[in-house]
């Protein structure tokens, strides 16, 4: 195997006569792309004087056309000889070591395939992204290194060595910030577990940033089920240990002040609706700590009723 260590180098000649004219432009080493195809790309043309900046600028735009691994440029005399060698062409993709996540998944996840062509620059970002895979599955020590095999006729196999590491469970579960609810309560609020004995029962436990992400809601719904109207999740982020074994979560709470309900009421304005029924529907009585999860069922209930009796169908098949 040989690893992929190559990088692009623009080289041109740096030590040609500016304003030769040029008499001639000749391609080497060109195997699938024929000659025309490769002119196309030069910032130059015959009968133009030679210039050794534009020289760059041609082996740039051959460069980012993907078709290939090495460019040079140089003149002899009044002929530009533009040397190149064409991207490998990519017979098959492997994954290696992949057990927790299929080689079907990950195949769909990298951009170079079997019949495209190799670049560096390519299997480095197809690297990234099979880690990322790796990452949403929880194995956040997951190694992955690209390797190509030569073969014949410009061709290569590409494979992508992986070492899977163990999943990275939640270590710990900590908030900041709660002094109306205990450590224990709030953990009991959120979807995310600390790992323990019964991790084989708990994929919880396995440290997922989406999760993060509702926990955080979770935290914000419970408070307001509970009175804090204006309790905000300052921040919430995870910690891993040096070596990627296991994650600490921390939340940064700002609960705010207590509510309970006031006075409650119904206002009609419309003839049509029977105000009493409606009140009737309402949940919650002045003095009780605020919930919001009341409010947003009270809602539900009045928007029924109003459309029962706003309907003398529908309220004559419900009485």
């Amino acid at each position: 195997m040989t690893a992929l260590l190559a990088s692009a180098v623009l080289r041109a000649d740096a030590h040609a006569e500016s304003g030769a004219v040029i008499g001639q432009i000749r391609v080497t080493g060109s195997e699938r792309l024929d000659a025309e195809t490769v002119k196309h790309y030069l910032t130059f043309k015959v009968g133009q004087g030679y210039d050794a900046a534009k020289a760059d600028e041609s082996i740039k735009a051959l460069f980012a056309t993907g078709f290939f691994r090495d460019v040079h440029i140089r003149r002899e005399g009044s002929v530009v000889i533009v040397d190149v060698a064409e991207a490998q062409l990519i017979r098959n993709v492997a994954f290696e070591g992949a057990k927790e996540v299929t080689s079907d998944t990950l195949a769909k996840e990298v951009q170079l395939k079997a019949s495209g062509l190799y670049t560096s620059a390519r299997a480095q970002a197809d690297v990234q992204r099979i880690l990322d895979v790796y990452r949403r599955q929880g194995y956040y020590a997951a190694k992955v290194e690209a390797k190509i095999i030569e073969l014949d006729h410009n061709r290569v196999d590409l494979v992508y060595e992986i070492r899977e590491g163990a999943q990275t469970k939640v270590a710990g579960i900590n908030f900041i910030g709660n002094r109306s609810f205990s450590d224990a309560e709030l953990r009991g609020a959120i979807t995310t577990t600390e790992s323990g004995l019964l991790d084989f029962l708990k994929p919880t436990s396995i440290y997922d940033p989406d999760r993060l992400n509702l926990d955080r809601e979770l935290l914000r719904r419970f408070y307001l089920k509970n009175g804090f109207a204006d309790m905000r999740v300052v921040a919430a982020g995870a910690d891993a240990d040096q070596e990627k074994k296991g994650f600490f979560l921390t939340f940064v709470v700002d609960e705010g002040p207590r509510y309970t309900f006031g006075n409650i009421d119904v206002e009609v304005r419309l003839p049509s609706l029977e105000a009493e029924a409606l009140r009737k529907r309402v949940l919650g009585n002045p003095g009780e700590i605020y919930n919001a999860d009341l409010i947003e069922k009270s809602v539900e209930a009045l928007t029924e009723t109003a459309a029962e009796q706003s309907n003398p169908l529908a309220r004559s098949a419900g009485g």
